[in-house]
């Protein structure tokens, strides 16, 4: 009897363990308007169901835009991507930036053969923040990451 008890347990647990998932930070956690007071920067992002966002990230200098591009994370065989289309900025068309790293907390993209960045982390620091840390592959060892302090509009 006590050896069946504990197969019995043993089996319940290991059910339990693998239905739970930890949670991992949601693309509509990103949706919305972000602004960067001390860039005059903002990265826009409309959700397009769960494992799609559209956006935009644009500068306002003097009045005008200074940067603009075009952004999507989309599935692209089968791995979330994240898509920066920069084409009228650099001429460099889409750079693919494959998910490497997702938490409850943090979305993390990479690209190696990109000059820079390489790596793109999304940090959501509670409803209304969000900080982006861009970078060298590997950010840790980055000595001059860029990093963007998001506050979202309301």
């Amino acid at each position: 009897m006590k050896k069946s008890s504990i197969v019995i347990f043993s089996l319940i647990s290991a059910i339990l363990l693998a239905g739970c998932q930890p949670k991992q930070l949601e693309l509509s956690d990103l949706a919305g308007s972000w602004y960067n007071a001390k860039d005059n920067f903002t990265e826009e992002w409309t959700s397009s169901g769960d494992t799609h966002l559209k956006g935009k990230a644009y500068e306002i200098s003097e009045g005008d835009t200074a940067v603009f591009e075009t952004l999507e994370i989309k599935e692209v065989n089968g791995v979330l991507t994240y898509l920066a289309d920069i084409e009228d900025v650099m001429g460099q068309g889409i750079t693919a930036f494959p998910l490497t790293n997702r938490t409850a907390a943090t979305i993390e993209f990479t690209n190696k053969e990109h000059d820079y960045p390489q790596v793109l982390l999304y940090e959501k620091q509670g409803a209304d923040s969000l900080k982006v840390t861009i970078g060298k592959f590997p950010l840790k060892d980055d000595k001059e990451p860029v990093v963007f302090q998001f506050v979202k509009k309301k």
